[in-house]
């Protein structure tokens, strides 16, 4: 029930701000959509402050930080994604006014709730267990936010050990962008945050565009990783800490096996979300849907 009240807010939210609309990004619209995720998944401990960095253009258009509990957005960085994927949505479909406002801001809220989730990650580690928990556990980073920040502004005081963690923060950084579309942690927070989107946008109109280009968002993301593998998690976690994929009873050296024991235990559903096997023969209807539904 919270749940769906927490959608309905985000709902009414994207539509007042469309049709109020006189800006591409809105602060007073980044702050409501922020109080209401945070709040509506009790996340208060989680996300201290948040803010809009106007200045810097980074690669990624947001991010959580962990250590200091702050959700950062980088203005410049977000307008750029923004006119790509505006561009490439008035080139598939026909849309009006409305709708090309409302894409905007379904994209800038899906965005925020991203973050919300990296959030909400780290009291699902604190406070459950589970499936989703376990693997959680196992993408923690080796390099933390607080051990770059320290780095960057000089607070090693040995050579060797600022090379030392040098060759760290560069072999975490190689090895992050290498395995991004297989992070189960980054995989999960677009899973869900597109999830939480489309339900939104059922409340407003279940057929108009907008609706149908978030649910192909949702499903790219459930398929992310699946291209050269038939479980992002293991080749994920595999890369990470090898020995740690034998506490789960779904998981065997041999791939026939594990796909076994995965459809034994989880639907395909569940298997995608969570980046678990799935055979040939799944992946092929998955794609073939995906295919449909693109234009």
């Amino acid at each position: 029930m919270k749940d769906e009240l927490m959608k309905l807010k985000i709902a009414r939210a994207l539509c007042n701000n469309t049709k109020n609309n006189t800006k591409t990004l809105d602060i007073r619209f980044i702050d409501e959509i922020l109080d209401i995720a945070i709040d509506g998944k009790k996340l208060n401990d989680y996300v201290k402050s948040y803010e809009v960095n106007v200045s810097e253009l980074k690669d990624n258009i947001a991010e959580y930080n962990g250590e200091t509990k702050k959700i950062t957005v980088y203005e410049k960085s977000m307008c750029e994604r923004l006119l790509v994927d505006l561009v490439n949505t008035t080139t598939c479909y026909d849309v009006n006014d409305f709708e090309k406002e409302l894409l905007i801001n379904s994209f800038i809220a899906q965005v925020l709730l991203h973050e919300v989730e990296h959030a909400n990650q780290k009291r699902i580690i604190e406070n459950e267990n589970g499936l989703e928990s376990s693997i959680l556990k196992l993408c923690e980073f080796e390099i933390s936010p607080k051990t770059e920040i320290l780095f960057e502004k000089g607070g090693y005081d040995s050579l060797l050990e600022k090379l030392h963690i040098a060759a760290r923060l560069f072999k975490y950084k190689v090895l992050y962008n290498e395995l991004y579309d297989y992070a189960p942690h980054e995989r999960l927070a677009e899973i869900k945050s597109n999830q939480e989107i489309v339900d939104s946008l059922s409340f407003i109109d279940r057929n108009n565009i907008v609706m149908r280009k978030r649910e192909i968002r949702k499903l790219k993301s459930v398929l992310s990783g699946y291209d050269d593998t038939f479980s992002p998690t293991i080749t994920y976690l595999s890369k990470q800490a090898n020995e740690k994929l034998k506490q789960f009873d779904w998981y065997s050296d041999s791939e026939e096996e594990t796909i076994k024991l995965s459809k034994e235990k989880y639907n395909l559903k569940d298997r995608m979300k969570f980046g678990l096997p799935i055979d040939k023969k799944e992946k092929q209807f998955v794609k073939e849907i995906y295919i449909d539904m693109s234009c």
